[in-house]
């Protein structure tokens, strides 16, 4: 029983270093919505839980990244922002869409298998797409108030989608597939040999 106690506390800071590890992802050049930050947030979901630290956790490391991005390369594009951007509009709608794929990952995801991980990160693109765009055109900044204005909004995110899915099942792979083999070879395989 205690081995088993110090392999979960060793799997969970194994699993918060991959999750550290993943943040990098956002930090590095990348193609557009090419992250690994929805796989995070399903992974922290699957093998973290739904609780409130750990719900905190990928949002958080999410807003960090936001905060160095809104700070440094955005401004490359809003020259006119001054001071420190703590907050925009649409980082809420991000979050939002992040707090409902922790939940996918914790409920969906406790026992995976390949075809599980597959329509769950197809689930996670999908959902961040229309909750984010969504709350691009409820901003009413970019597109008119109607479903003209909601039509256009999804039409010109297309490409994102589609760069989203394709980051979205690779990344996942990558997270479950080499948490999986790495707690395995560290943990699993000692503790039988013991």
């Amino acid at each position: 029983m205690i081995l088993q106690m110090n392999s979960e506390k060793k799997g969970s800071k194994l699993a918060i270093g991959f999750i550290i590890a993943a943040v990098t992802s956002r930090l590095v050049p990348h193609l557009p919505n090419f992250t690994a930050m929805e796989s995070i947030t399903l992974f922290t979901g699957a093998y973290l839980g739904w609780k409130a630290l750990a719900a905190l956790l990928p949002i958080l490391t999410w807003y960090a990244s936001d905060l160095l991005i809104n700070n440094t390369v955005s401004r490359l594009w809003y020259p006119e922002v001054e001071g420190i951007v703590w907050f925009t509009n649409d980082m809420l709608w991000v979050y939002i869409s992040a707090i409902i794929i922790i939940f996918i990952g914790a409920k969906a995801l406790k026992k995976w298998n390949p075809t599980k991980l597959a329509i769950s990160a197809v689930s996670a693109s999908l959902l961040f797409f229309v909750v984010t765009n969504f709350g691009t055109w409820m901003s009413g900044t970019m597109y008119p108030m109607n479903g003209a204005g909601l039509l256009s909004c999804f039409t010109a995110a297309l490409p994102f989608l589609k760069s989203s899915l394709m980051s979205n099942l690779a990344f996942t792979a990558v997270l479950f597939g080499g948490y999986e083999l790495v707690h395995y070879y560290a943990y699993e395989s000692r503790a039988q040999l013991t």
